[in-house]
């Protein structure tokens, strides 16, 4: 199967852009944002200004579907029952962090102000589903209690 010079264009695009979260997170957190469709940065940013909450129970849903992975992974697995909504939600928070100070450098870098998010309409890839179905991948999350959060449910 050859590529075409659209899609190696593509490919490059995909990799000099330093906002894409393959650049910023662990496989398993991307692999967690795409299965939401959220590929960079600025939706990460966009659908955690939205609904942080609703991002912390998908987050909670997909560890949970995902903590029977297969042991060969890199991350040690962790029992479902460790599994809390607000150890999900201080996770989210710190990807956020990390995300927001990737693009505010990116955005320096081109010549935006600091926290200009760049608005996209046309993309609803920040929508955060009620239920979330996603394949079992071999990725799974140990999280320490940041304490970031008091009391989530």
């Amino acid at each position: 199967e050859t590529n075409t010079d659209d899609d190696e264009e593509e490919e490059e695009e995909e990799e000099e852009d330093p906002t894409a979260l393959r650049n910023i997170l662990r496989t398993w957190q991307v692999n967690f944002l795409a299965s939401l469709r959220i590929t960079n940065a600025n939706q990460f940013i966009k659908a955690y200004k939205k609904d942080p909450r609703a991002l912390s129970k998908s987050l909670k849903q997909w560890r949970i579907i995902n903590s029977n992975a297969d042991s060969s992974t890199i991350q040690p697995q962790q029992p479902a029952a460790n599994i809390t909504s607000k150890s999900c939600y201080n996770a989210l928070y710190i990807w956020y962090k990390m995300s927001t100070i990737v693009l505010h450098s990116n955005n320096l870098l081109n010549g935006l102000k600091e926290h200009q998010i760049i608005i996209d309409d046309s993309d609803d890839a920040c929508t955060v589903p009620d239920t979330l179905t996603v394949p079992n991948l071999s990725d799974t999350f140990v999280s320490s209690d940041l304490g970031l959060v008091d009391d989530l449910e």
